[in-house]
Protein backbone atom coordinates (compact mmCIF):
# COMPACT_ATOMS: atom_id res chain seq x y z
CA UNK A 1 0.00 0.00 0.00
CA UNK A 2 1.08 3.91 -0.25
CA UNK A 3 0.51 6.03 2.49
CA UNK A 4 0.49 9.12 0.54
CA UNK A 5 4.26 9.50 1.45
CA UNK A 6 5.55 5.77 1.43
CA UNK A 7 4.90 2.16 -0.32
CA UNK A 8 4.96 -0.20 2.12
CA UNK A 9 4.87 -3.89 2.30
CA UNK A 10 3.47 -5.22 5.75
CA UNK A 11 3.23 -8.82 6.47
CA UNK A 12 0.43 -7.95 9.27
CA UNK A 13 -0.32 -11.55 9.79
CA UNK A 14 1.34 -13.64 12.48
CA UNK A 15 4.52 -16.20 10.45
CA UNK A 16 6.53 -14.81 7.61
CA UNK A 17 6.71 -13.37 4.50
CA UNK A 18 8.32 -14.89 1.42
CA UNK A 19 9.43 -13.82 -1.54
CA UNK A 20 10.07 -16.66 -4.09
CA UNK A 21 11.70 -16.74 -6.85
CA UNK A 22 15.27 -18.12 -8.74
CA UNK A 23 16.73 -14.67 -8.63
CA UNK A 24 15.40 -11.96 -6.80
CA UNK A 25 17.06 -8.60 -7.51
CA UNK A 26 16.88 -4.99 -5.45
CA UNK A 27 17.13 -1.71 -7.22
CA UNK A 28 16.99 1.94 -6.62
CA UNK A 29 14.19 3.77 -7.32
CA UNK A 30 15.58 4.34 -11.10
CA UNK A 31 15.98 0.61 -11.47
CA UNK A 32 19.72 1.35 -12.72
CA UNK A 33 21.07 0.43 -9.99
CA UNK A 34 21.43 -3.06 -7.81
CA UNK A 35 21.65 -2.57 -4.36
CA UNK A 36 20.97 -6.18 -3.39
CA UNK A 37 20.98 -9.26 -5.48
CA UNK A 38 20.32 -13.29 -4.73
CA UNK A 39 20.30 -16.17 -6.95
CA UNK A 40 18.93 -19.25 -6.02
CA UNK A 41 21.49 -21.97 -5.10
CA UNK A 42 24.46 -19.68 -5.63
CA UNK A 43 25.71 -15.71 -4.48
CA UNK A 44 23.82 -13.16 -2.64
CA UNK A 45 25.51 -9.79 -3.51
CA UNK A 46 25.86 -6.63 -1.83
CA UNK A 47 25.80 -3.60 -3.20
CA UNK A 48 27.02 0.06 -2.24
CA UNK A 49 26.21 2.94 -4.82
CA UNK A 50 25.63 0.29 -7.47
CA UNK A 51 28.96 -1.16 -7.00
CA UNK A 52 29.35 -4.55 -5.82
CA UNK A 53 30.90 -4.45 -2.36
CA UNK A 54 30.51 -7.92 -0.75
CA UNK A 55 29.32 -11.60 -1.93
CA UNK A 56 28.75 -14.84 -0.51
CA UNK A 57 30.30 -17.90 -2.69
CA UNK A 58 30.98 -21.79 -2.03
CA UNK A 59 34.16 -21.20 -0.53
CA UNK A 60 32.86 -18.30 1.98
CA UNK A 61 32.84 -14.96 1.24
CA UNK A 62 34.37 -12.43 -1.65
CA UNK A 63 34.95 -8.65 -0.39
CA UNK A 64 35.53 -5.84 -2.88
CA UNK A 65 37.00 -3.01 -1.98
CA UNK A 66 38.41 -2.10 1.58
CA UNK A 67 37.20 -3.76 4.55
CA UNK A 68 37.28 -2.10 7.92
CA UNK A 69 36.82 -3.68 11.91
CA UNK A 70 35.16 -0.56 13.45
CA UNK A 71 35.75 -0.57 17.30
CA UNK A 72 32.99 1.35 17.86
CA UNK A 73 34.13 1.76 22.09
CA UNK A 74 37.45 2.87 20.96
CA UNK A 75 37.77 5.22 18.68
CA UNK A 76 41.22 4.64 16.39
CA UNK A 77 41.52 1.03 17.19
CA UNK A 78 40.43 -0.27 13.88
CA UNK A 79 41.96 -2.65 11.39
CA UNK A 80 41.53 -1.89 7.82
CA UNK A 81 41.68 -3.92 4.50
CA UNK A 82 43.18 -2.15 1.98
CA UNK A 83 43.66 -3.71 -1.55
CA UNK A 84 45.16 -1.14 -3.15
CA UNK A 85 48.02 -1.61 -0.96
CA UNK A 86 47.96 -5.26 -0.35
CA UNK A 87 48.54 -5.02 3.15
CA UNK A 88 45.76 -5.39 6.58
CA UNK A 89 46.82 -2.00 8.49
CA UNK A 90 46.38 -2.25 12.39
CA UNK A 91 46.11 1.17 13.83
CA UNK A 92 47.90 2.17 16.35
CA UNK A 93 48.01 0.23 20.19
CA UNK A 94 46.16 -2.93 17.96
CA UNK A 95 47.34 -5.94 18.51
CA UNK A 96 48.00 -8.63 16.32
CA UNK A 97 47.82 -11.60 18.70
CA UNK A 98 48.60 -14.93 17.94
CA UNK A 99 48.16 -18.18 20.50
CA UNK A 100 45.12 -19.28 23.13
CA UNK A 101 46.67 -18.03 26.48
CA UNK A 102 43.37 -17.33 27.49
CA UNK A 103 40.60 -14.83 27.52
CA UNK A 104 41.99 -11.11 26.70
CA UNK A 105 45.67 -12.77 26.65
CA UNK A 106 47.89 -13.97 24.10
CA UNK A 107 51.26 -15.95 23.39
CA UNK A 108 52.57 -13.63 21.22
CA UNK A 109 51.70 -9.93 20.10
CA UNK A 110 52.96 -7.63 17.37
CA UNK A 111 52.26 -4.44 17.43
CA UNK A 112 53.25 -0.33 17.49
CA UNK A 113 52.32 2.22 20.06
CA UNK A 114 52.89 5.05 17.43
CA UNK A 115 56.26 5.57 18.42
CA UNK A 116 58.39 2.00 18.57
CA UNK A 117 57.29 -1.31 17.24
CA UNK A 118 56.96 -4.76 19.47
CA UNK A 119 57.02 -8.49 18.98
CA UNK A 120 56.44 -10.07 22.44
CA UNK A 121 56.05 -13.44 23.23
CA UNK A 122 54.24 -14.21 26.51
CA UNK A 123 55.52 -17.21 27.59
CA UNK A 124 58.10 -20.01 26.08
CA UNK A 125 60.65 -18.77 23.40
CA UNK A 126 60.79 -16.65 20.34
CA UNK A 127 62.41 -18.53 17.35
CA UNK A 128 63.66 -16.23 14.47
CA UNK A 129 64.57 -18.66 11.90
CA UNK A 130 65.97 -18.32 8.48
CA UNK A 131 67.11 -20.71 5.65
CA UNK A 132 70.93 -20.64 5.58
CA UNK A 133 71.19 -17.00 7.17
CA UNK A 134 69.47 -14.99 10.00
CA UNK A 135 70.14 -11.12 9.53
CA UNK A 136 69.25 -8.05 12.08
CA UNK A 137 69.62 -4.84 10.75
CA UNK A 138 69.26 -1.65 11.67
CA UNK A 139 68.44 1.72 9.92
CA UNK A 140 66.33 5.08 9.18
CA UNK A 141 63.90 3.61 7.14
CA UNK A 142 65.36 3.65 4.09
CA UNK A 143 69.14 2.70 4.64
CA UNK A 144 69.69 -0.26 6.73
CA UNK A 145 73.11 -1.24 8.29
CA UNK A 146 73.93 -5.13 9.58
CA UNK A 147 74.27 -5.40 13.34
CA UNK A 148 74.09 -9.22 13.65
CA UNK A 149 74.38 -11.67 10.95
CA UNK A 150 74.27 -15.30 11.46
CA UNK A 151 74.77 -17.90 9.06
CA UNK A 152 73.69 -21.62 8.83
CA UNK A 153 76.83 -24.31 9.29
CA UNK A 154 78.96 -20.59 9.68
CA UNK A 155 80.02 -17.64 11.64
CA UNK A 156 77.59 -14.97 13.72
CA UNK A 157 79.21 -11.56 13.03
CA UNK A 158 78.44 -8.55 14.91
CA UNK A 159 78.56 -5.10 13.41
CA UNK A 160 79.36 -1.25 14.79
CA UNK A 161 78.18 0.72 12.21
CA UNK A 162 77.57 -1.54 9.24
CA UNK A 163 81.52 -2.53 9.82
CA UNK A 164 82.47 -6.55 11.04
CA UNK A 165 83.53 -5.92 14.25
CA UNK A 166 83.67 -9.71 15.86
CA UNK A 167 83.18 -12.52 13.59
CA UNK A 168 82.73 -16.26 15.42
CA UNK A 169 84.86 -19.22 13.58
CA UNK A 170 85.48 -22.70 14.10
CA UNK A 171 88.69 -21.96 16.17
CA UNK A 172 86.90 -18.81 18.08
CA UNK A 173 87.05 -15.06 16.92
CA UNK A 174 88.42 -12.85 14.85
CA UNK A 175 88.22 -9.66 15.19
CA UNK A 176 87.63 -7.01 12.92
CA UNK A 177 90.94 -6.12 12.28
CA UNK A 178 91.83 -9.08 11.89
CA UNK A 179 93.77 -9.90 15.29
CA UNK A 180 92.18 -13.52 16.57
CA UNK A 181 91.30 -13.93 20.63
Amino acid sequence: FHDGSHSNITNSGTGRLYLNASQINLHNQAANENMIKAVENAQVELYYDGTKKFETSANGVNLYGSLVFDNPTNAGKDINWLPQYDFLRFEDNVKAVFGNAGAGAADLEIYHDGTHNYLKSKNGRLYAQGVSRIQLQVGDGTNWENSIVGYQNGSTDLYYDNALQIKTTSTGVTLGDSKRI
